[in-house]
């Protein structure tokens, strides 16, 4: 996996946490 995309899927899931509920985000951080 290149920094880049770490980079990119953590700026995601960052979004997510914002206005998601953080099971979800759990969720999406499992399944990746």
């Amino acid at each position: 996996m290149h920094p880049d995309s770490f980079f990119l899927v953590f700026s995601q899931l960052l979004k997510r946490l914002t206005y998601a509920r953080p099971r979800d985000t759990w969720n999406f951080f499992k399944i990746h």
